[in-house]
């Protein structure tokens, strides 16, 4: 049986820089935290303090040029884009503010395709388990386009949550949403992450979904400002 995990993301003086015409401009600067499985934190920030930077560097998508990142004590920094692939497709769910589904695949398929790909069996059946579980068992049938905007934020929920992954990453994601649809995908996604065991890292300018979790981290000028209890 597999230990459980101590710390599901850790920071060690992280930096980042991007490249511009006039040389690397710092990002994030000497960036150290660490998260513990099942916490809930949500991350707030001024535009351009380096937030999404910050997600993109947990969720594997980008490397830090300075430090190390580790994911449920895995060092993701160092893996091959080979390996950080198939351990982000495992451990890693990823929610944006953006629904990002297959316009041409039902909700079904939205979810089923990539647990098929990564060779999960009876993925349709899993699929179905999550959809039901975000409240849409009526529209499995259904393509994105015949699905209303929080309906489709549920279905790229159930996505990132179908792998059973040990961290969820929220990028705005009530963002695109009326209020009410605002309100109850926020309330499938705390309630759902917390059935699934999974850790909650959100970012967010809304104050009232950032008071619902368990910590704030503040960013500011690519440093974190403040880190405490909600």
């Amino acid at each position: 049986m597999e230990s459980p995990i101590i710390e599901a993301l850790r920071f060690d003086h992280v930096g980042f820089d991007a490249m511009t015409a006039s040389g690397p401009l710092a990002i994030l600067t000497d960036i150290n935290l660490v998260i513990k499985p099942g916490e809930r934190v949500a991350i707030l920030g001024p535009s351009g303090s380096g937030k999404s930077t910050l997600m993109m560097l947990m969720a594997g998508l980008e490397k830090p040029t300075r430090g190390q990142v580790t994911v449920a004590e895995h060092r993701i920094d160092s893996l091959s884009e080979d390996a950080l692939a198939v351990f982000r497709r495992n451990r890693i769910g990823i929610v944006f503010q953006a629904f990002h589904l297959i316009p041409t695949l039902s909700a079904l398929d939205n979810v089923a395709v990539p647990l098929e790909l990564a060779g999960t069996a009876n993925a349709h059946t899993r699929a179905a388990q999550t959809l039901e579980a975000v409240g849409l068992s009526h529209r499995l049938t259904h393509l994105p386009s015949r699905l209303s905007g929080g309906e489709q934020q549920r279905v790229a929920l159930a996505r990132a949550l179908a792998p059973n992954p040990v961290l969820v990453l929220a990028d705005e994601p009530t963002g695109n949403l009326d209020h009410d649809s605002g309100d109850a995908v926020a309330n499938l996604m705390f309630s759902a992450c917390h059935n699934h065991g999974a850790t909650l890292v959100l970012i967010t300018h809304d104050e009232t979904l950032a008071a619902r979790c368990d910590r704030i981290m503040r960013l500011r000028d690519g440093r974190i400002e403040t880190d405490g209890a909600a």
